[in-house]
């Protein structure tokens, strides 16, 4: 049973999904529990799935219902991702009383101090914290990230490094998808941002940078394709900046893979990660790439500067410089072994495993 607190567009919603899809066309029985209030990803579910859908769309609320859900599909083990869907996991899974064992996967840490709606993540994350011990494997995307699960749960709490699955076997068809938008039909040169809009993703900063790109060099535009609740303060930033006419917000994409293929340069401007799928994405289609050297999984997944530029997280000077000097590098697409590990195969071989020892030591 994997539990996602909605269908919304988030990576690590679509990660859980193509784990649980590659595990059903394996033959194994999946449900896929989830609430209302987010379907972007609606599509994406397999008709090989069990589709579960709570009456709640209130992530608070969600905690008796997956209980329930719990306690009448019986599963021989429970993923969860997120610090919010890990707590309510592991409360659920204790309140069953099935001795059903979970799998919390971490996509993320909150990082510094929190503040706003960051402080409700930091509870959740110290409720995660206190109920590890209900918790029979955590799993993390990249190697940074695990050392820092490590550093904060303390010794003999080692977590299983899964990198994200990102490649598919059709992923060539995908980035040969046509794209309707003008900018890339007029001879502009865009530069492409992809996620949610949240304070984390740093897209403020990346249109602060891009006010600089764009006086350089005026035939740029920027694209940052995704939705949530920051919107309203980027368009009103953009709108401050001057960047009306060559900024914009479209808004959630289903694939993005697409834009990355015919983009000049994708930049991740992050203040801090799990491990950035789209990033691996626009590496493997070829696209010059810019990041942050955020925690964690940019350096990772660039191999220190190898396959991309990396950037002083918060430097929009240096985000701005990097981005000029990307666009006048001659594009050329990375070697397999760039992305390989980060392919949906390797990614549900790894789950498999894992799942199929925990559900045996039950």
């Amino acid at each position: 049973m994997f539990f996602l607190p909605h269908l919304g567009g988030g990576g690590a919603e679509r990660m859980m999904l193509t784990v649980a899809n590659g595990l059903a066309a394996r033959g194994h029985r999946i449900d896929v529990v989830f609430g209302a209030g987010g379907d972007e990803l609606d599509d994406l579910v397999s008709p090989a799935v069990e589709r579960i859908e709570l009456v709640t769309g209130r992530v608070r609320s969600m905690t008796w219902p997956l209980t329930a859900a719990i306690r009448r599909r019986q599963p021989d083990c429970l993923v969860t991702t997120m610090s919010h869907a890990n707590a309510i996991g592991l409360v659920a899974a204790r309140l069953s009383r099935t001795r059903v064992p979970v799998v919390v996967r971490f996509a993320n840490v909150p990082a510094g101090r929190p503040g706003g709606r960051e402080a409700v993540r930091h509870v959740r994350w110290r409720l995660t914290r206190r109920l590890r011990l209900g918790a029979a494997s955590m799993v993390t995307p990249s190697v940074a990230l695990a050392q820092t699960v490590r550093e904060t749960f303390g010794p003999g709490h080692d977590p299983v490094v899964i990198p994200n699955p990102v490649i598919g076997d059709d992923f060539a068809v995908r980035a040969a998808a046509p794209v309707a938008h003008r900018w890339f039909e007029d001879g502009s040169r865009v530069v492409l941002a992809v996620g949610r809009l949240h304070a984390q993703k740093g897209f403020d900063l990346l249109l602060e940078a891009f006010a600089q790109i764009n006086r350089a060099a005026p035939d740029t535009r920027l694209l940052i394709l995704g939705e949530g609740h920051e919107r309203a303060r980027l368009e009103a930033e953009r709108g401050r900046l001057g960047l009306d006419e060559v900024a914009e917000l479209p808004g959630f994409v289903p694939d993005p893979v697409p834009y990355m293929a015919r983009s000049e340069v994708f930049v991740l401007s992050s203040r801090n990660e799990g491990l950035p799928s789209a990033l691996i994405e626009a590496l493997a289609a070829g696209t010059r790439v810019v990041a942050a050297d955020c925690a964690h999984g940019p350096a990772e997944i660039l191999e220190g500067g190898r396959y991309g530029c990396l950037v002083r997280p918060g430097d929009v000077g240096a985000l701005a410089c990097a981005v000029l000097a990307a666009l006048d590098e001659p594009r050329s697409a990375p070697p397999d072994e760039a992305w390989l590990r980060y392919s949906e195969r390797s990614a549900v071989d790894s789950y498999e495993v894992l799942l199929a020892n925990v559900a045996g030591r039950r």
